[in-house]
């Protein structure tokens, strides 16, 4: 009787653990904003060793952030953005980058607009990403 209570509990621990992980680890939720804490900062700052190494030489720092972008792309969804990286970027080898990579530039990319960090990581996945869209954060005038 013990052994089964025992073995009970420890299945239940388990499968608590494995839910909790679930939870943390699943991707963007149908009808989320990049307001929401939609990448990790870890995420961002691969994304950004990356950008620096990769993308800077045609995109000076900076190019993907600000009034101008966040205007174009405000209500859209990130699957667009994430689509054009990962189809044509690099110029001189479109889409030779994992998309994993091109999900932690993405992240960095949003860093960059002051979009907020969150607890799990931006899907390297344009069909999930077609739920999650732009949105230009409070206090930020997108015709500035």
């Amino acid at each position: 009787m013990r052994v089964e209570r025992a073995l009970t509990a420890s299945f239940l621990v388990l499968v608590g653990l494995v839910v909790r992980g679930a939870a943390q680890s699943a991707p963007a939720a149908p009808g989320e904003s990049t307001l929401a804490g939609v990448y990790t900062a870890a995420q961002a700052a691969r994304g950004e060793e990356s950008y620096m190494n990769i993308c800077v030489g045609c995109h000076a720092a900076g190019t993907y952030a600000g009034a101008t972008f966040l205007a174009k792309w405000d209500g859209k969804p990130v699957s667009e953005f994430f689509e054009i990286m990962s189809e044509k970027m690099p110029k001189d080898d479109p889409g030779s980058l994992e998309l994993k990579e091109y999900a932690q530039i993405l992240a960095y990319i949003l860093r960059q607009n002051k979009m907020p960090e969150g607890k799990v990581e931006l899907p390297a996945d344009a069909d999930v990403l077609k739920k999650v869209k732009f949105e230009t954060p409070k206090g930020t005038t997108r015709w500035q």
